[in-house]
């Protein structure tokens, strides 16, 4: 499952970035590796076959991705429909205290607040995995959790594209399962503790 979640973080990250030809394939190889070692049964299969089928059909072209993209996120100094940044959603205290877990474990600078930067970083706690499980689960339950949905609703409103409403029907999805993944591990961890002790 590990590597499973890595995968997914870093795919949401890269299709979530501008969008350029060379990302398509890489992008196309993340999600065809995530079908064959997902779970059948996995909430996220149904999302990613049809994102798979949006980048091979290639019904949009570079330009009318890249016109989306701009329209919806921004582009250096262009505001877009969607802020990608915890700021436009969330109260300033947990942005702070978010910040300060991603300085605290080596990333800081213009990725902190960013979606792209956040989902890297959830890649990076998970690579790191049983050590960072309290920190997994608190960022998410602190901090992605809380404003992620506000951010995809948003993009799946606004979004004119399949691959922007699939992106953020993705991320949703696979937020909310990592939270409930992570709450049912902590659970199980209290009560195994527990029985320990007992």
């Amino acid at each position: 499952m590990q590597s499973i979640r890595v995968k997914l973080y870093l795919l949401l990250a890269g299709l979530l970035d501008q969008p350029e030809e060379v990302c398509a394939n890489f992008h196309f190889s993340l999600i065809a590796k995530l079908l064959q070692d997902a779970p059948g049964d996995w909430s996220c299969r149904p999302i990613l076959v049809e994102l798979e089928r949006d980048i091979v059909e290639d019904v949009h072209s570079a330009a009318e991705l890249h016109a989306e993209y701009v329209r919806l996120f921004g582009d250096e100094g262009v505001a877009g429909m969607v802020s990608t940044r915890s700021a436009g959603w969330l109260e300033e205290s947990a942005g702070t205290q978010a910040r300060r877990t991603m300085r605290s474990h080596g990333m800081g600078g213009e990725e902190t607040g960013h979606v792209i930067g956040e989902l890297e970083f959830m890649a990076y706690l998970i690579a790191d995995d049983q050590a960072s499980r309290p920190i997994q689960r608190d960022f998410l339950e602190n901090y992605l959790a809380r404003w992620v949905p506000y951010f995809t609703q948003t993009v799946r409103f606004a979004a004119r594209l399949p691959r922007y409403r699939l992106t953020a029907e993705l991320l949703e999805q696979a937020v909310l399962n990592d939270l409930q993944f992570l709450q049912r591990e902590s659970q199980f961890g209290a009560l195994t503790d527990h029985l320990r002790v007992a």
